[in-house]
């Protein structure tokens, strides 16, 4: 270890860094998804230096290394590396717009923030996951149309025409 490795006490700096990824908003939504224990994450993040952030911006799902086994989990859930991103620093622009004005700049530390930010990202992909719902029953209304009047189904009519709930939406909505 060399010195710009530790602070003035001596304690490794990617130590203490690893330490808080299990206790983030990414760390517990890997948790939660891949039914990790905090010092698996722990564990996890120590094998490469840097934050959340440094580590979905070195992510490579061929690298070996555990914390991109964490992170390929989580996109496997449904999520994707900008959804991890703006998690982690409550930054998605089009949640924050759902916010009222006064609370359009939350503090990723603030847990009352924390809780308002994703209650609007729950019910932001709730709606559109109605408005998918929406957009497939009237494509099964045109294939029944069409199968009436014709007695054959068109060829855009497949068994795969259900509803378009991701891993992603049903994970945020239950919080």
């Amino acid at each position: 270890m060399n010195a710009k490795d530790c602070n003035a006490s001596g304690y490794s700096i990617g130590y203490e860094v690893a330490k808080a990824q299990t206790a983030t908003h990414c760390g517990l939504l890997a948790r939660e998804v891949a039914h990790l224990d905090k010092v698996s994450i722990h564990r996890a993040a120590m094998q490469r230096y840097g934050n959340w952030t440094e580590q979905l911006n070195d992510y490579c799902p061929t690298s070996g290394f555990l914390m991109d086994d964490v992170i390929t989990t989580m996109l496997n859930a449904g999520f994707d590396i900008e959804d991890l991103r703006h998690l982690e620093t409550l930054s998605d622009t089009e949640v924050l717009r759902t916010l009222p004005p006064l609370q359009r700049y939350p503090q990723h530390i603030v847990r009352g923030d924390v809780v308002s930010y994703l209650r609007a990202w729950a019910a932001l992909l709730k709606g559109k996951a109605s408005g998918s719902i929406s957009e497939v029953n009237e494509v099964e209304e045109q294939v029944e149309s069409k199968a009436r009047d014709s007695k054959e189904l068109p060829a855009f009519a497949d068994a795969d025409t259900t509803t378009r709930f991701s891993k992603r939406e049903a994970i945020i909505v239950e919080l």
